[in-house]
């Protein structure tokens, strides 16, 4: 979490207030992972603490991961996700990305075409 370097591995975090010393409230990172030349794709994951969830900050948190990881060439990001994960899922969803998913032994892996091979 500590070896950012904003091409193949990239994280945020979200606080809340505006004082120096304030209470991280969520994470969320992407790591390159292939995927080919073609289609680079990173995997992507959120943690947002259960008492702000639901406020769109794993949403914002998603789309300046993606703002970041378009300007890297990344065109896709990939998300394992536990099927019961209905608040993950759904923010995935209403990305406005294009999305693919699949579900094997209870996890859906979720595909979000963030860009593509000519960007």
């Amino acid at each position: 979490m500590t070896e950012l370097d904003f091409v193949n591995h990239v994280g945020l975090v979200a606080t809340f207030g505006t004082e120096l010393e304030q209470p991280l409230i969520a994470a969320g990172r992407y790591i390159a992972c292939g995927g080919g030349r073609k289609r680079p794709r990173a995997e992507v994951a959120f943690a947002v603490l259960e008492e702000h969830q639901g406020k769109g900050i794993g949403s914002l948190l998603l789309k300046h991961l993606a703002k970041i990881g378009r300007a890297q060439g990344i065109c896709e990001f990939q998300a394992d996700v536990l099927a019961d994960n209905r608040q993950m899922i759904a923010v995935l969803e209403r990305s406005g990305f294009p999305i693919e998913r699949s579900t094997e032994f209870g996890v859906d892996r979720v595909l979000l075409k963030i860009g593509d091979e000519s960007s």
